[in-house]
């Protein structure tokens, strides 16, 4: 597998480096990528897609998200139609793989955490930069909850 900043990195090297069972659920979702034939255009559509979701937890203001989103939707239809007229269900199934992806980073942080346990002592650096990313993304979401719930009462402390 190619990572996006050029590293490759066997099955093998994959499973050695953490990610056990979690292995072949991302090579089976990228193998059911190809077949799709996807180009960068359609891939970024996609990968935009995926984070400018409005179905994410706790989001404040899920509607806006959605709004956001449309344009993007709309994007990834119009160009995967222009791009093969010949293929109308090219958009549904690349929708079809948010599903299947979204349940892989699902599983991946299970991973992550059941790493913390199974593996004594130091972890894989790979390993290790995705607990510190979890990490910081759990204090944020901490802090942000806590800012949020101030800024959602008025002075008097009833709600806004």
């Amino acid at each position: 597998m190619t990572f996006s900043d050029g590293l490759t990195l066997t099955r093998t090297q994959i499973h050695n480096a953490g990610f056990g069972p979690l292995t072949d659920h991302v090579f089976t979702f990228a193998g059911q990528l190809l077949p799709l034939e996807m180009d960068e255009t359609e891939s970024g559509l996609l990968s935009a897609i995926c984070l400018v979701s409005g179905d994410r937890q706790d989001l404040e203001e899920p509607s806006k998200v959605e709004v956001l989103q449309e344009p993007l939707l709309e994007a990834l239809k119009i160009y995967s139609r222009k791009r093969r007229p010949s293929m109308p269900l090219m958009f549904p199934k690349a929708l079809m793989k948010i599903t299947d992806l979204r349940s892989i980073s699902a599983k991946g942080a299970e991973r992550v955490v059941t790493l913390k346990m199974e593996i004594p002592g130091s972890m894989p650096p790979l390993i290790e930069e995705m607990m510190e990313d979890l990490q910081n993304l759990e204090t944020s979401q901490d802090s942000h909850s806590n800012s949020s719930q101030s800024q959602h009462t008025n002075y008097s402390g009833l709600p806004v």
